[in-house]
């Protein structure tokens, strides 16, 4: 897999965690009912944000993503 693609994946998990994140936020705004507020922070942080830096970083640095530990890290993150 060469680098743009494998970033390209990283990229598209983070739109998927941030459209669930933006939906809880919303759902949790509008109902009033702020008890998943860990899990909304979590999918946020741990989901969008860290997926779109890694995606950034293969991105910036193709030679670290010609590697089989780039797909095995994609897999197990």
């Amino acid at each position: 897999m060469d680098a743009e693609e494998l970033s390209r994946r990283w990229f598209l998990a983070a739109l998927t965690y941030f459209v669930i994140g933006l939906g809880l936020g919303v759902y949790m705004g509008a109902s009033g009912d702020h008890a998943l507020f860990t899990v909304h922070s979590h999918i946020s942080l741990l989901g969008w944000v860290s997926m779109g830096l890694t995606g950034l970083l293969y991105r910036s640095f193709p030679a670290a993503a010609q590697t089989r530990l780039a797909v095995l890290h994609f897999w197990l993150y």
